[in-house]
């Protein structure tokens, strides 16, 4: 499935392309796996009885692209995930969000496929 993925620009820009535009571009997704990270606070009485505070939930994803070979794309993924690296906020699919941790691009195969893993966590 093909997500359209907005960001602006303002690193490793690709050619054509300027600094502080926003740009929108749909990528197929073969995994968009949902997380959900707890922020809790536990502690233990002397009895052994658990006290936990519940202080939020962060929902994202983890996505991989599917094997992409095509050199405009590439650039793009390239584009938008460095350009978010510093905790821009963009936007798939309508639902804003974060970079959470690093990404990655990983050569498929010696035809010049490439495939990109990142996840995201919401920004509202």
């Amino acid at each position: 499935m093909a997500y359209t993925i907005t960001y602006t620009a303002k690193r490793s820009i690709s050619g054509g392309r300027s600094s502080g535009t926003s740009y929108a571009f749909a990528v197929p997704l073969v995994r968009a796996d949902r997380t959900a990270t707890r922020q809790i606070s536990t502690a233990v009485s002397l009895s052994g009885r658990r006290f936990t505070n519940f202080h939020r939930l962060d929902i994202g994803f983890t996505a991989q692209t599917a094997p992409i070979n095509d050199a405009a794309v590439i650039a793009q993924m390239v584009e938008f995930l460095d350009s978010c690296a510093g905790g821009e906020i963009f936007d798939i699919a309508g639902t804003n969000y974060v970079l959470d941790g690093d990404y990655s691009q990983s050569l498929v195969d010696i035809s010049g496929f490439y495939s990109f893993t990142f996840s995201v966590v919401g920004a509202d």
